[in-house]
């Protein structure tokens, strides 16, 4: 009889702490329990306007508002960045928290990249700058 009431106990407690766990877990993705609500970005910038300190860039569905604050850690490669570095054009990634009030996102982290697409060449300037072929003897 004693066996059967320790495994009566043990399931009892080990179920208790196996839930407990569970929640904690499933409570947010950080460790503090909080739920994490940041979201990742990348793109163009397509407007910025440095006195407002914020910027545009064109999601999936509509354009994305992003706010610089000054707790916003800005990075250009492995060096300390600025606004200044910004501009229309310039591909930039982060982190940033969606606001609630207005649909604009605050920036946590904004890294510049120095990213530049495939070069598109016409076939007028491949032409132009395809060498002849030799003749054979």
């Amino acid at each position: 009889m004693t066996i059967i009431r320790w495994l009566a106990i043990f399931l009892v407690l080990g179920s208790s702490f196996g839930f407990a766990s569970d929640k904690k877990a499933k409570a947010g993705g950080s460790p503090s329990g909080a739920p994490d609500d940041r979201v990742a970005f990348h793109g163009t910038i397509v407007t910025f306007e440095k006195s407002a300190r914020m910027f545009t860039l064109k999601g999936k569905k509509e354009m994305n508002v992003y706010v610089i604050s000054d707790s916003t850690k800005i990075m250009k490669g492995p060096a300390q960045g600025s606004l200044d570095d910004l501009a229309a054009g310039v591909y930039v990634r982060g982190a940033a928290r969606p606001r609630a009030a207005d649909g604009r996102f605050d920036a946590l982290t904004l890294k510049i990249e120095l990213k530049t697409g495939p070069v598109r060449v016409e076939k007028a300037e491949r032409a132009e700058n395809k060498p002849m072929p030799e003749a054979s003897p």
